[in-house]
């Protein structure tokens, strides 16, 4: 499983992209990862399941990417702190976590 996670916007309007490859990642990262997707529902959650996007312009904006085998999706969010983004939230901050060297 490929995830790349941009974040941007916020306080300070930066951007971040990181990626993370749990097919060459640490046996122990890539379980985690691979669990943080499975709860994320990444595959089967809808942009309706998320909601009205909120209008505020120092709101996090995350772009997640997910290749697995044949499938691949892409789930964009502003992050509101609502309790149906968390596991996407949970997911993209892990990954760049990781991406950057921790």
């Amino acid at each position: 499983m490929k995830i790349s996670v941009t974040r941007s916007g916020g306080y300070a309007g930066l951007e971040e992209t990181a990626t993370v490859d749990t097919d060459h990642a640490d046996p122990a990262v890539s379980s985690e990862i691979e669990e943080l997707a499975r709860n994320a529902a990444i595959f089967d959650i809808s942009q309706e399941d998320l909601g009205e996007e909120p209008i505020g312009a120092d709101l996090a904006r995350y772009e997640i990417s997910v290749h697995e085998g044949g499938r691949h999706r892409v789930i964009a969010f502003q992050d509101d702190r609502s309790p149906a983004k968390a596991p996407l939230r949970t997911l993209a901050e892990r990954i760049i976590t990781i991406g950057s060297g921790e």
